[in-house]
């Protein structure tokens, strides 16, 4: 009887210790998980927010809207104004088609990526040489984002004969769209925007987001802890310095 019970009591102790240590990892997989969110929507919430929905659509025109135009005047050309003749019994959308094909095929979404992408780096290490370090971690992944798409996309561009490819035929018409191309431009313009947006989040003092930045609850912590100090100095008539 009495080894049962010390078996009992083994048991019962690696069981709490099982359990103990079980609510500690799902605990961390949960803040984990909740850091992993607001890295990723925090930025982007403050990019179609109200205060700053003018400069972020502005910015979409200008940096990729007008970097396309090439590409826009081309589908123009082609599918509304039909030049070069190309046979009526094709549809709009052949044509439009055959437009963005042509793209494909000079690799301009590669090109594009890879320049949108290369072009926000600097303003992103220029915090650091500025000893700016507010939203340092999100800095951090945008960076790397950044350096993967370029190494990726510059691979992808180098062998983009080897991508898969959608081919359309209508007679002599014949189209294909390299959807390789489209997903890296995706992924460039969100990585864009995303540092875009911790810009804005860089800028806007007022409105801090301690959850995603270290260095601003570090440094509101020390700017309460001077407050203390300057309060208990005035409440003891001492000389204020700062």
């Amino acid at each position: 009887m009495q080894a049962l019970s010390i078996l009992g009591k083994c048991f019962f102790y690696l069981y709490s210790v099982m359990m103990v240590n079980m609510k500690g990892f799902w605990s961390y997989i949960k803040w984990f998980v909740g850091k992993v969110w607001a890295y990723v929507t925090i930025p982007f919430l403050t990019f179609w927010s109200r205060k700053y929905l003018i400069r972020s659509v502005l910015w979409f025109i200008f940096t990729v809207g007008l970097s396309l135009i090439g590409t826009i005047a081309n589908i123009i050309k082609i599918a509304f104004l039909n030049i070069p003749r190309i046979d009526e019994k094709y549809t709009f959308w052949d044509r439009v088609v055959y437009s963005v094909s042509q793209d494909c095929k000079s690799g301009t979404f590669y090109t594009f990526a890879i320049v949108l992408v290369a072009s926000m780096l600097y303003p992103l290490f220029e915090g650091f040489l500025k000893h700016e370090f507010n939203y340092i971690n999100a800095r951090v992944l945008s960076i790397i984002a950044a350096l993967l798409l370029l190494v990726f996309g510059g691979m992808f561009y180098s062998f983009s004969s080897v991508g898969n490819k959608t081919f359309v035929e209508s007679g002599e018409l014949i189209s294909y769209v390299d959807w390789y191309q489209f997903g890296f431009l995706l992924l460039a313009i969100i990585v864009a925007s995303y540092s875009f947006s911790v810009g804005l989040m860089i800028e806007d003092k007022d409105n801090p987001h301690p959850e995603i930045d270290d260095f601003a609850d570090v440094d509101s912590q020390n700017v309460e802890r001077l407050k203390e100090k300057v309060k208990k100095s005035v409440d003891g008539i001492d000389n204020v310095t700062i």
